[in-house]
Parts: C-alpha cells; sequence; structure tokens
C-alpha cells in the first residue's frame, strides 16, 4: 500500500511540473512579447517625426513618448526582473539608443 501512495504522488508531481513548465513558457512568450512591443511604440516618434502629423497620428505619438519614457527610465529594468527575465536592460536600452542615434 505505501508503494502505491507514493507512485500516485510520483505521477501527480510529475504533472504538476509539466504544467508549470508550460505556464512558465508562456509567461515568458507575455513578457517578452510586452517588451517588444514597448521598443516598437517607442521607435514610433523616431521615424514619423519628419515634419508635422496628422491629428490621427497624435495619439500614436503620446504613446511613443510613454513608451520611450519606459524605457529611459526605471521601468524596464522593473519590468525585467518583476518577469525575472535574464536581459541586460542597459543592453537593451543602448541597442535601440544605437539605432536611432540618440545621445543618452
Amino acid at each position: 500500500m505505501s508503494a502505491s501512495t507514493s507512485t500516485k504522488t510520483q505521477e501527480s508531481n510529475a504533472k504538476y511540473v509539466e504544467a508549470n513548465a508550460r505556464g512558465y513558457y508562456f509567461y515568458d512568450t507575455l513578457a517578452l512579447s510586452l517588451i517588444t512591443n514597448t521598443f516598437v511604440e517607442a521607435s514610433y516618434m523616431f521615424t514619423h517625426t519628419g515634419g508635422s502629423l496628422p491629428k490621427r497620428h497624435k495619439q500614436y505619438l503620446e504613446a511613443s513618448k510613454q513608451a520611450y519614457a519606459f524605457i529611459s527610465g526605471t521601468g524596464l529594468e522593473i519590468m525585467i526582473q518583476a518577469y525575472n527575465m535574464d536581459y541586460d536592460a542597459d543592453m537593451l536600452r543602448d541597442m535601440f539608443y544605437a539605432k536611432f542615434k540618440i545621445k543618452a
């Protein structure tokens, strides 16, 4: 009877670990998507500000400014730490700055 209980416990533990691994994969994918989207939004103001913008584009410009503030400030570090990701915020930020020739 003891062996039977032990086997069932091991099976349930294995299923629990498998479900968590799948959950972590989706969790990481979501976090990476959020970071990627933030960089895309921030890049909008550097690629679409060569002159005046129509009124409908001003909302995109405002979102871009907020995303850029998030990247430039401590938001990026906080997000990476909160999601427990293995990224270097300074390196990501420096690559973004280099792409758009921004002086930090």
